[in-house]
């Protein structure tokens, strides 16, 4: 539930090629020569005030997509706060981790708490096996 005085976005990086910045990592101020797709995201980013990062674990991190989206940018993250949704066969908890690293390095305020979502019965095939002895 979202209380009347918020909105909640779904936003990603659509149409950006991937790792075409020129920029440094961790550049302190606002480039500008970056691309204008780098410039669209770095709009929508600074409009935020918070984030809800949900991600699924990929052998123990974030996906690539996901890490190149946060690289883009740097100051547009600072100082907000960020909450974590993890997914996957263990919760997804590896991947926040790995994510709450990267962005205290942006200054971004995490949540103590994480949700973590286990979906172990697909992964391990239950749902067939109970099929199959019913």
């Amino acid at each position: 539930m979202t209380p009347s005085n918020h909105t909640t976005r779904r936003t990603q990086p659509e149409g950006r090629p991937s790792c075409a910045s020129p920029n440094r990592p961790g550049q302190r101020h606002t480039p500008t020569n970056r691309h204008p797709h780098t410039h669209a995201w770095a709009r929508k980013i600074r409009s935020f005030d918070a984030f809800v990062f949900v991600t699924p674990e990929y052998n123990g991190s974030i996906p690539g997509v996901l890490k190149d989206a946060i690289d883009f940018l740097y100051a547009e993250w600072n100082d907000k706060p960020a909450g974590f949704v993890g997914y996957g066969i263990q919760g997804g908890v590896r991947a926040v981790e790995h994510l709450r690293q990267i962005l205290s390095d942006l200054a971004v305020i995490g949540t103590r708490s994480t949700v973590a979502l286990t979906f172990a019965e697909e992964a391990l095939g239950l749902e067939a096996l109970l099929g199959r002895l019913q």
